[in-house]
């Protein structure tokens, strides 16, 4: 089966907290750590006991003091909880009444982003090296090949950017030969942005430019997921 995830659920309504328990007990991916209705309690919880997945309020002051970087579900009420979600890059997002196929269907996906490796072979020369996908501040094709730049020497990733994203959903698409790591940028310009430890702009393709500066700028404040 794999590895099997560790929620935690906060709702402040316990008849669809308890709702929401009966639908979480059956993904067989998860294994149910706490349920709260008190915001406050989940807080000190989480401060003694990682967890993997987080289903909580619409509500930033309560995510902004998770102590580790877990997936994040908001539990939302309102078209705005929606709108939240999707602007700060939230994993998921649920409204009630809780339904089983929206919980079963976002359970899996967040099932098969843990999945995804968190270490990729990449070649340099002759020799292959297993690499963190951390390490990897942008990706560029070049003349039909796919480098990766990781402050050292570039190194060859054996198939395409698409291939590559698949791998590491953390990369940022900024233009159709290039992915970037957003917690790496150091710079956001008209002219493009520039990746620490790489001399010159990359440059953002004109659709994607407003996507890259919000999630560049939740990077840099923490509200991105790992």
């Amino acid at each position: 089966m794999g590895r099997r995830l560790r929620w935690v659920a906060v709702q402040s309504d316990a008849i669809h907290l308890e709702r929401l328990d009966r639908l979480l007990s059956d993904w067989p991916g998860g294994v149910g750590c706490q349920r709260f209705t008190q915001p406050a309690h989940a807080l000190e919880w989480l401060a003694m006991h990682p967890c993997e997945v987080i289903f909580g309020p619409a509500d930033l002051s309560f995510w902004h003091q998770i102590p580790s970087k877990p997936a994040r579900v908001v539990l939302g009420q309102s078209a705005r909880d929606c709108e939240l979600a999707a602007e700060y890059g939230f994993d998921g997002y649920i409204a009630r009444p809780y339904r089983a196929e929206k919980v079963i269907a976002l359970c899996a996906r967040i099932a098969h982003q843990y999945a995804t490796a968190h270490k990729i072979w990449a070649k340099e020369g002759d020799q292959w090296h297993l690499i963190d996908a951390e390490q990897i501040r942008f990706a560029e094709v070049r003349n039909r090949k796919t480098w990766l730049f990781t402050g050292h020497e570039p190194l060859l990733f054996p198939q395409g950017l698409a291939r590559l994203h698949e791998q590491v959903p953390a990369l940022l698409r900024i233009h159709r030969h290039l992915l970037i790591a957003p917690h790496w940028v150091t710079d956001l310009g008209q002219q493009g942005v520039r990746v620490d430890g790489h001399p010159l702009r990359l440059p953002v393709s004109r659709r994607q430019k407003k996507d890259v500066m919000r999630r560049v700028l939740q990077a840099d404040h923490g509200l991105m997921t790992p």
